[in-house]
């Protein structure tokens, strides 16, 4: 599910409470299954590109019911 924070009444409150659990406020925030898996490149698990090229996320998506 994507949750769109500029299209959202609650967007604001939404970032400040990433910046209080991730230290970060910028988007994309990538969250499987409760776990913080970062952004396109960095942050969490590493992000969703680095977990692709090591072959980890399909395993995590699988994982999590969304695949």
């Amino acid at each position: 599910m994507a949750y769109e924070l500029d299209q959202a009444a609650d967007g604001p409150a939404i970032r400040a409470e990433m910046c209080d659990r991730i230290d970060r406020t910028s988007v994309p925030a990538i969250w499987i299954d409760g776990v913080y898996a970062g952004g396109c490149n960095d942050g969490g698990l590493g992000g969703v590109v680095k977990l692709d090229q090591q072959g980890r996320l399909d395993e995590l998506l699988k994982a999590a019911g969304a695949v």
